[in-house]
């Protein structure tokens, strides 16, 4: 995807995938994924208060394996929902080529499974 223009040092014919057309494509990608990352860590939150809520109950001993299994889940879920969102944005954002492409999107995988892994 882009506009064929001569590259001026070479002299050969090269896809140019100009600025104006980026800026914006990354610029929703990062809000699509710090959006990602605070209902990651709203949810945390939400599930440390439901744990401090059950020990303050002195809920029986089985109950206050809820919050560490829903935390599992929460876990398993983001991870499978946000490695789909990252793939779908670093295809958006049209990297000019692969190393590109794998580099933004290691980035963007390390740092949420990252969070993911180590908020809960």
């Amino acid at each position: 995807k882009g506009i064929i223009l001569k590259n001026p040092v070479s002299g050969r014919l090269e896809i140019e995938y100009p600025p104006s057309l980026r800026t914006p494509k990354s610029r929703f990608s990062l809000m699509m994924s710090s959006t990602m990352l605070i209902l990651l860590l709203g949810t945390c939150v939400s599930i440390f208060v439901y744990r401090a809520a059950l020990a303050k109950e002195n809920a029986p001993s089985h109950m206050l394996l809820i919050p560490s299994i829903l935390n599992a889940i929460q876990i398993y879920v983001f991870g499978i929902i946000y490695e789909k969102l990252a793939h779908w944005l670093v295809h958006l954002e049209n990297h000019r080529s692969m190393p590109e492409h794998n580099s933004e999107l290691f980035k963007k995988l390390v740092f949420f499974h990252f969070v993911n892994n180590y908020a809960s």
